[in-house]
């Protein structure tokens, strides 16, 4: 029956993954093309403009195909203002139960981890990719403060960059708030090779996700990867409250049915007073490990209450019930190309450009020649076709 369960859930798991995919499977081709169109040396001859015109079909090769990359030197201007104002967090307390000291420690706390994590690498890097493409991501997992002591439970917070987010992360599509706070589930995709997998996972089927490769938008080091996922899932399940009063000092706490089971002895040996109990809903989040074909990690219940998978925003708006995500380079995508064009057009021109030579000839050539000479003044010289006799050929 469980195992029933798991497998109806990993079916689930890939149908949302699909319905994600072929929703926003235009909108990622765009920001993947702005990205390569400002990152990418000749990617601003690639796709079309935005009514459909195409730079692919080979109208162009004959062309010198120069790049005025403008763009990137915006792109970059941008980025280093942010770099040097860095967005950050500093707590402070809510009310009056809460100190200023304690806020203190959750500053200090917060860079401490922040630093000797990828925390500022994290950052830069989605913030580097919602500009250039409009879609930025990074990552927070909890790691032992010290993995090589076991008496240490104590835990951090560490940030995680997440790379070329537009083709990995996935989030519910009947979610609408800015930071998807409101999506039931998430997930984020990466690649391993199939002797990596193997070596990780030996029992496991080597099967991946399915994954559109088609367009030149994706620049793949193997075919041969083998894709899976980290799925975040949020369940809204009822749970049992208890709140018990200390008869000593009067002070009340709150305790759920997980956190009861450990301490019920304590509480009633201890003369603590059940004052009340109410059932409600809790939003608890579950993290696993799939590839296409199973479960490679059981979804397992996190501390946390949100999703681990952070995102970041360029421009973004919803227009015909579909989200709509731009950066900086979307909207300068084609003046760019039109001014590359004409630069091109023009260096093209001056390459081809005749009659402004002065010919060295023999004297004797003189009469002959200077008929010609003397229109080459007023009209660029003929060339004979290939299809011309040999008579009209020796004519010029």
């Amino acid at each position: 029956m469980a195992e029933k369960k798991m497998t109806d859930w990993h079916r689930k798991v890939l149908c949302n993954f699909d319905n994600a995919w072929s929703a926003t499977q235009d909108m990622r081709e765009q920001i993947i093309e702005a990205q390569r169109f400002v990152r990418v040396s000749g990617a601003q001859w690639e796709g079309s403009t935005n009514a459909g015109y195409s730079f692919d079909e080979g109208r162009f090769e004959h062309y010198p195909r120069f790049e005025l990359n403008k763009i990137a030197r915006e792109c970059d201007r941008i980025i280093g203002e942010y770099r040097q104002n860095r967005i950050s967090v500093k707590f402070r307390p809510k009310d009056d139960k809460a100190s200023e000291a304690l806020a203190k420690k959750m500053n200090g706390k917060f860079r401490a981890d922040y630093q000797e994590t990828s925390g500022g690498e994290a950052c830069d890097n989605a913030f580097d990719d919602a500009v250039t493409g409009g879609f930025g991501c990074f990552r927070m997992c909890a790691d032992y403060e010290d993995e090589m002591d076991p008496s240490n439970e104590q835990r951090r917070i560490s940030l995680l960059p997440v790379y070329d987010p537009a083709t990995c992360v996935f989030f519910d599509q009947d979610s609408k708030q800015y930071d998807r706070s409101d999506a039931m589930w998430a997930m984020e995709m990466f690649s391993m090779t199939p002797k990596a997998f193997e070596a990780e996972y030996p029992d496991s089927i080597a099967a991946g996700l399915s994954r559109d490769e088609t367009g030149t938008q994706y620049d793949w080091s193997t075919p041969d990867a083998i894709y899976v996922g980290r799925y975040y899932e949020v369940r809204i399940e009822k749970v049992k409250l208890t709140a018990w009063r200390n008869p000593v000092s009067g002070e009340t706490a709150i305790y759920d049915e997980e956190q009861i089971k450990d301490i019920v002895d304590e509480l009633t040996d201890g003369a603590f007073e059940l004052i009340g109990e109410r059932t409600v809903k809790k939003r608890r989040v579950y993290c696993g490990l799939l590839s296409g074909a199973e479960w490679l990690e059981e979804p397992k219940r996190i501390p946390a209450n949100i999703f681990l998978s952070s995102r970041y925003n360029g421009r973004r708006s919803f227009v015909d019930n579909q989200e709509r995500i731009e950066g900086h380079a979307a909207k300068a995508m084609d003046a760019q190309r039109l001014e590359n064009l004409m630069v091109s057009m023009i260096a093209d021109n001056a390459t081809q450009a005749g009659g402004d030579g002065i010919p060295v000839v023999d004297v004797d050539m003189i009469p002959v020649l200077s008929p010609l000479i003397g229109r080459s003044a007023t009209k660029a010289p003929g060339v004979p076709a290939d299809g011309q006799s040999e008579k009209q050929k020796r004519r010029y």
